[in-house]
């Protein structure tokens, strides 16, 4: 679908709801909260909506607490247009995913990625995969819908691509990225202030839990596979909570001669979610959905049935059977 589509049916409904994927994160909730206040300052309704809080350290991105967290079984109010932003499965939505689809007319995906094989039936999809983050996005169809960003919306798009490129370090990160941040720098974004916003809100718990996981890191593979556990017992242990272990996979990427990189948490219900980053060239997608999960070429996850060990194993095995095809 391309941006004059989309322009074109945002100015024609009235009624918009606006959406991101189960657990949000700063590329969401970024997105989400700058198309939500635009169609707003075009005159249309609109209808943010979340299954999850806002996690804390993002709170500021919603200062004003404009994103709403759904009920499970609440029957949501009719709409022309859902917007879906940062994924391009529905799915991803959770409980929340059929409460969005019987009250939308349209449903429209926004996402950096390419759409799955099996698209969603009367969904659209706008998309581009050269972009750094769903926010770039998003600031492309404001700019086209002539909206004037205030500086609400450009913190929100700001914090969106800075928290997907890793505060600019990613290598989808372009010129076009750059020039996008200038100018919400120049609408009122102070980077230092939201630096500290994003980044200096970490507790106690979480950087000692940190510290134990750090201390049992597993190197394999010749050294090209980093491998990160979290069992539940051991986080409960230090107080911290599942949004505190969401950035430990970052950790790896400092590595010499790292390929792979894993973080195994260990979730109540016997349930495990996989974090995996490739370095380099070495993709990860593939390793995720071929165990139902999915993601980004370099970046991916999974959550399976199943107890720690289990799983570590069956996804280590894939890994390192992978590794030794590309010698």
């Amino acid at each position: 679908m391309k941006l004059a589509e989309v322009c074109d049916k945002i100015r024609k409904a009235r009624s918009f709801l606006v959406t991101t994927h189960r657990m949000p994160d700063g590329d969401g909730i970024g997105s989400q909260t700058a198309l939500h206040l635009g169609l707003i300052a075009l005159g249309k309704k609109s209808l943010a909506l979340n299954l999850h809080d806002t996690p804390l350290k993002f709170s500021g991105v919603d200062p004003h607490k404009v994103i709403q967290v759904w009920q499970p079984g609440t029957q949501l109010e009719s709409v022309d247009i859902a917007f879906i932003v940062d994924t391009n499965e529905s799915k991803m939505l959770g409980e929340l995913d059929v409460a969005v689809k019987a009250a939308a007319k349209e449903l429209i995906f926004i996402d950096h990625h390419v759409p799955p094989p099996t698209q969603e039936k009367s969904a659209f999809y706008f998309y581009d995969e050269s972009a750094a983050a769903s926010g770039e996005l998003v600031f492309r169809l404001l700019e086209a819908l002539q909206v004037k960003l205030t500086t609400a919306m450009s913190e929100s798009i700001y914090a969106a691509i800075f928290t997907d490129t890793g505060g600019f370090r990613y290598r989808r990160t372009s010129g076009a990225t750059h020039r996008i941040t200038a100018q919400l720098i120049e609408n009122g974004v102070e980077p230092e202030k939201l630096f500290r916003e994003l980044f200096s809100r970490d507790s106690a718990a979480k950087l000692r839990l940190l510290g134990n996981v750090l201390d049992r890191l597993e190197i394999l593979g010749d050294g090209k596979v980093a491998v990160l556990t979290v069992p539940l017992a051991v986080r409960e242990e230090y107080g911290a909570s599942v949004e505190d272990t969401e950035s430990f996979v970052n950790s790896l990427g400092a590595l010499e001669q790292i390929r792979f990189g894993l973080l195994f948490r260990e979730e109540p219900g016997k349930r495990v979610k996989v974090s995996l980053r490739g370095y380099g060239t070495t993709e990860v997608v593939g390793i995720a959905k071929y165990f139902g999960g999915g993601g980004h070429r370099f970046a991916a996850g999974l959550t399976t049935d199943g107890s720690l060990e289990d799983v570590r194993m069956k996804v280590l095995d894939r890994v390192l059977e992978l590794l030794a095809q590309a010698k």
